[in-house]
């Protein structure tokens, strides 16, 4: 009765839903748990349940009686959504730790690591930083010692590191986690913005990373490299990979940040927050990495497979002992041998 008059109430406010509202009430009646659980995912979608004393309703008088009879984890994703649209970070915290500890058996294993990684996120919220990444070091170890979990509790559990280590300022490990969170996401996906342009700082500002190829060729990456708000870091990104000397000195002055998006980066981008000489530094590491593959790739075309200390230099613009700094520095970072 409570949740045919929630139904009807949300139909009042919204008429449009009126159909799947009713469907949603059949298939209670009807006990048609699989067709409910994708309905409610669909209905989720509608900015109506953005309104988080909407969402609670629908979570309270219709998820929650069928909590369990659904299957596990898309109950644990229904808590989650809750969860995050709440104000109150301890009401959120207490409805995820009650969650979790409903989740006992072993098949509910994936489950739980969800609702795990979904506290994490809101611990981090709270600026209990320590709390999170002991609890994401729990959902790593659950991870890894089972077989077959859901590529959406990896995709969770990567997405909530990035998180971390972008809280406490690690590009380096925010790049390699955000590699990781895209290879779990589904076929064909498209990141945010926001993800897309912090990854791709992070891996112009990390120290460590000087593969570029595979974040720009991901589709995922699309809405960057398709974006003129972005062409200067996009051409930061392509000299880098291209291993292009030259090319700081051409780079396109920044565009503005669309409004929507200012301020909510992870790692906010523009040209005056870069270590210029480090990113030298990096560009021409990346051209004597490109100068050794294409070397390596054309063995047996050519008569030598030696790369002269001024051919190097050359095509690096630098002096003959910057060059023998840079090979140091490549063989310190075990790039070359």
């Amino acid at each position: 009765r409570m949740s045919s008059q929630f139904l009807g109430n949300v139909s009042n406010m919204k008429p449009e839903l009126l159909s799947q509202c009713q469907q949603l009430s059949d298939m209670v009646t009807k006990r048609l748990y699989h067709q409910l659980t994708e309905e409610l995912f669909n209905l989720l979608k509608d900015p109506l349940f953005a309104d988080p004393s909407i969402l609670d309703s629908l979570y309270s008088e219709i998820i929650q009686p069928v909590g369990q009879f659904i299957n596990h984890l898309a109950f644990a994703k229904f808590t989650g959504v809750v969860a995050r649209s709440k104000v109150d970070l301890t009401e959120a915290e207490a409805l995820l730790r009650k969650t979790e500890e409903s989740f006992t058996k072993d098949s509910q294993k994936e489950a739980q690591l969800f609702v795990k990684t979904e506290l994490a996120h809101i611990l981090l919220l709270k600026n209990e930083g320590k709390a999170a990444f002991e609890g994401l070091e729990v959902v790593r170890e659950g991870l890894e010692q089972s077989a077959g979990m859901d590529n959406s509790v990896w995709s969770q559990f990567y997405q909530c590191r990035m998180e971390y280590f972008a809280a406490i300022n690690d590009p380096s490990a925010y790049y390699t986690n955000g590699m990781l969170y895209v290879g779990f996401l589904p076929e064909n996906s498209v990141l945010e913005e926001t993800v897309s342009v912090s990854l791709a700082w992070a891996a112009l500002t990390a120290p460590n990373v000087f593969n570029f190829g595979e974040l720009l060729l991901l589709p995922a990456f699309s809405v960057v490299r398709e974006s003129a708000n972005y062409a200067w870091l996009m051409s930061l990104m392509e000299a880098l990979h291209q291993g292009n000397p030259g090319a700081l000195s051409h780079v396109p002055p920044r565009i503005a940040t669309p409004p929507n998006a200012a301020g909510t980066f992870r790692f906010a981008p523009s040209l005056e927050k870069l270590d210029m000489t480090q990113l030298q530094m990096k560009l021409h590491i990346c051209t004597l990495l490109d100068l050794l593959l294409r070397r390596h790739q054309n063995v047996g075309q050519s008569r030598s497979t030696v790369l002269t200390l001024q051919f190097v230099a050359d095509r690096c613009q630098l002096a003959l002992l910057e060059t023998e700094l840079l090979i140091i520095r490549a063989l310190s970072l075990g790039l070359i041998r």
